[in-house]
Parts: C-alpha cells; sequence; structure tokens
C-alpha cells in the first residue's frame, strides 16, 4: 500500500482568496520599515567595501597609476617638446610616476582638507582649484 504525504487542507476565506495570502500581507508600516532597514544594510555594504578598498590602496607599495598608460603619456609630452625624444630610461620613468603620484595624493589631501573646511564631505572643483591656488601662493609648501 503506497504512503501518502500529510497535508494540510487549504481553507478559502469569504473573499474568495486562500488565507495564506491574506497573511502573507505586510502592513505598510512594516514595509516601510523593511525597506528602510535593506537601504540602511545598502548604503553600508557600499561604505564598508568603499573603506576596505581605501584600507587596501594604502597598504599597498605599487603605483595607483599603472605603468603603460603613464608611460604613454610620457611619450606625448615628449613629442610636443621634441621629435626625436622617444626613449626614457626606465629609472626616470619610474621617478616622474613617482613624483606624479605624490603630488597628486598631497593635491587630493589638499582638496579634502578644504572640503572639510567648508563643512562638506564631497570634494568639489572648486576645492581642489583653491588647494592649487594655495601651493602657487604659499612659498613654504613646494
Amino acid at each position: 500500500m503506497a504512503r501518502k504525504k500529510n497535508t494540510i487542507p487549504k481553507k478559502n476565506t469569504s473573499a474568495g482568496g486562500s488565507m495564506m495570502n491574506v497573511s502573507s500581507k505586510a502592513s505598510p508600516r512594516k514595509r516601510r520599515s523593511k525597506q528602510i532597514y535593506t537601504l540602511f544594510n545598502r548604503k553600508r555594504a557600499i561604505y564598508k567595501a568603499t573603506l576596505n578598498s581605501i584600507r587596501k590602496l594604502q597598504k599597498s607599495v605599487q603605483h595607483c597609476i599603472p605603468r603603460m598608460p603613464f608611460c604613454r603619456l610620457i611619450r606625448e609630452i615628449l613629442m610636443q617638446f621634441s621629435d626625436n625624444a622617444t626613449c626614457i630610461q626606465r629609472t626616470a620613468l619610474q621617478a616622474l610616476q613617482e613624483a606624479a603620484e605624490m603630488y597628486l595624493v598631497q593635491l587630493f589631501d589638499d582638496s579634502n582638507k578644504c572640503a572639510h573646511h567648508a563643512k562638506r564631505v564631497t570634494v568639489m572643483p572648486r576645492d581642489m582649484q583653491l588647494a592649487i591656488d594655495l601651493r602657487i601662493t604659499d612659498p613654504g609648501k613646494q
């Protein structure tokens, strides 16, 4: 004799729908709180990923700018000044890249300080322009 699966019979409501559909609907307040909670989790995950990438970049000793695109940029700039200056030593290229990255990091740091002074979190172009202007006029910070 074959065994039967024990099942609970579904009860019909007077409106014609099943009891399962009526009980599974959440109130608008609960739905809103659930949406806020998921939005909070999403923002927290993005924030955590950003902090992890910052920590990873701060720990690394590698260059932030890839070597080959930087090399092509330097060759393009050299071609503007001289037609036959296409060769550059590897150590000179590394020194240029190190100096360029250091300059950019300090510029972003100064522009972040300018944004913080303006009581903002977002760095705007005017913050970068102010940092550049302060670097030019400040003789002690060159």
